[in-house]
């Protein structure tokens, strides 16, 4: 008796899909520019802050009686101008360089007015040598031999003893206040002014201290965090800065996938303390090893991305994912694969 043998069709084993993603690290120019944009951004946010943050420490009542104790002896030394429109106070030599209207005959009789306010100024302020030693000063300067015109002295010594212009050598206004009075102002009133008048070096370390230590390294701190931490942190899918995002470049894991926050925030944080802090205090060394490293390694990956696997890739026409399963939502089939890949440059 026969066997009979039926033979029955098996389905076909459905072939894997596969769907492969390509994700293209920037131009090396993109990257570049990328960065002194963002750079330029953090400029005008530390300008910002430092502004703000002047006027807040400058209404605080024990440094606002230093600033008004200094500008009140600034004033009456007579080598300082307020500019009221402004609302600051200039020194002469600085106010006289800004303002081009006044002829050169002006402000020589102006500068003159305001050496003679200073010297009764020290008069009251100093004691008796060190008054006599300004004067001293002063006309030793005017004597230089150096201060010439047509072969003749600028400043000679008349038969009273006193130092006066000399009417032969027909010196143009302009000559003695650009090579005598601004100079003698801006170096030995300057000097004496810090250096000899009571309370003036002591109040203007505080200032310059508060500047240093507070002012300048708080409004740079907030203009990094900013920009470089809070903005990515809202464009989070590609971690973006403004210049990212203008210049439609993006960050992924080693994974080729979005950067978490955590992950980023390391990030910051090596790119802040190791790049930027340890910079201040080695001339840029950190910061030219890591921009050294976006140039020439082989992923083109900075210092802080080379540590922790982060690169950055061209989103211009491609899309940065959360996670693999972000790419299945709504698939109809589950035999898809999806398959990420960096092109090398």
């Amino acid at each position: 008796m026969e066997t009979e043998v039926i033979q029955t069709e098996q389905p076909p084993v459905p072939e894997k899909k596969v769907t492969t993603f390509e994700y293209y690290r920037p131009k090396f120019w993109k990257r570049i520019f990328l960065i002194i944009f963002d750079a330029l951004i953090c400029a005008a946010l530390a300008f910002g802050f430092f502004n703000g943050l002047r006027t807040i420490i400058n209404n605080n009542s024990p440094l606002k009686e230093d600033i008004k104790e200094l500008d009140s002896l600034r004033l009456e030394s007579g080598i300082f101008v307020n500019e009221v429109e402004v609302g600051r106070l200039t020194d002469v030599v600085t106010y006289y360089n800004i303002n081009t209207t006044l002829s050169p005959a002006a402000v020589k009789q102006n500068l003159k007015k305001d050496i003679d306010q200073f010297h009764n100024f020290l008069r009251v302020k100093v004691d008796e040598k060190t008054y006599q030693e300004a004067l001293k000063g002063y006309d030793e300067f005017r004597l230089n031999p150096k201060f010439k015109y047509n072969n003749l002295p600028y400043y000679i010594v008349n038969e009273d003893g006193e130092v006066v212009q000399n009417a032969e050598a027909k010196v143009p206004a302009k000559n003695i206040v650009e090579d005598v009075l601004k100079p003698y102002i801006d170096t030995n009133c300057q000097g004496l002014f810090v250096s000899k008048v009571p309370g003036v070096l002591e109040l203007q370390k505080s200032l310059s201290n508060m500047l240093l230590f507070v002012e300048i390294p708080v409004s740079i701190t907030l203009a990094i965090i900013v920009c470089y931490l809070i903005i990515p942190l809202i464009f989070f899918r590609g971690k973006q800065t403004l210049g990212r995002l203008l210049f439609h470049t993006g960050l992924v894991n080693k994974n080729v996938m979005m950067v978490s926050w955590k992950l980023y925030l390391a990030r910051f944080l090596i790119f802040f303390f190791l790049e930027i802090v340890v910079s201040v205090f080695t001339a840029g060394v950190p910061l030219f090893i890591s921009l050294t490293m976006m140039a020439f390694s082989k992923k083109r990956q900075t210092f802080h991305d080379y540590m922790l696997g982060i690169e950055e890739v061209d989103v211009e026409n491609s899309k940065i994912f959360k996670n693999k399963e972000e790419v299945f939502e709504g698939s109809k089939s589950k035999y898809d694969v999806k398959k990420f890949k960096m092109i090398q440059e």
